[in-house]
């Protein structure tokens, strides 16, 4: 029995009671589910950023290496390109684990790399990760297009053309020669990716994103990123096994 001065609530007023509680309960739901939405497509943006960031810095680095064909005319092949790299910045040369150049010789495709000095090229023999390279582009030199994986990810190749002088078009002779760039992934991974993701992603000073192994962070829905980004000659970046 309700005590004195009390009245019991009625049925009625429980109804009501409860449904303004499953009001509000579904409000709730609907604003947090709205914050969250709303938080996913701001990470969105920001891992657009941190991607378009990537490539950027990837297709960089990879140009700074590419000589003036003028250069090579004039100073020599190997001359130009180790110019070139020797005047390029330390931090730019640690995104390359290899460069090489692919020289045309009497039919055949030989192999100079950079020694790890970066002070010569040195004739070598075609590493087995770039055999699929090596016949990519010995079909290219015979004039015939390269199968369409051709490439090994975490690698990119820059062809330099000639020009006949005596033809009044100038019409393009075939590659004079190719340099091949392997990119550093541990560099790009443990450096590169995790100085980005701190410039985009952190909040109030301390970033949500780690470096390393942990440069990622998954979105309900989403794949996870870890520097899966392509500069602009697509290329994938992977650990070597």
């Amino acid at each position: 029995m309700p005590a004195r001065g009390f009245m019991a609530p009625s049925y009625s007023s429980l109804q009501r009671s409860a449904a303004f509680s499953d009001s509000c309960n579904s409000l709730d739901r609907r604003v947090a589910n709205a914050e969250n939405q709303r938080l996913r497509q701001d990470l969105q943006r920001e891992l657009n950023f941190v991607r378009r960031d990537f490539n950027s810095q990837i297709a960089a680095a990879a140009r700074a290496l590419v000589p003036i064909a003028g250069d090579v005319e004039q100073q020599g092949r190997e001359n130009a390109y180790l110019a070139r790299y020797q005047s390029t910045p330390e931090a730019t040369k640690r995104y390359f684990s290899r460069v090489a150049l692919a020289v045309p010789d009497k039919g055949e495709l030989n192999l100079v790399l950079l020694d790890s000095g970066g002070n010569t090229f040195l004739k070598a023999e075609w590493p087995l990760g770039w055999a699929k390279l090596h016949e990519g582009l010995d079909t290219r030199l015979s004039g015939g297009p390269p199968s369409e994986r051709y490439r090994p990810e975490g690698v990119i190749e820059f062809p330099r053309f000639g020009r006949n002088p005596r033809d009044a078009e100038g019409e393009r002779r075939p590659e004079q020669e190719w340099l091949i760039l392997e990119f550093d992934c541990d560099y790009l991974r443990n450096v590169v990716l995790p100085s980005i993701l701190q410039r985009y992603l952190a909040e109030a000073g301390q970033s949500q994103y780690s470096g390393g192994g942990e440069a990622r962070r998954r979105i309900p829905g989403k794949r996870s990123i870890a520097g899966d980004q392509k500069p602009s000659r697509k290329v994938a970046v992977r650990t070597r096994g």
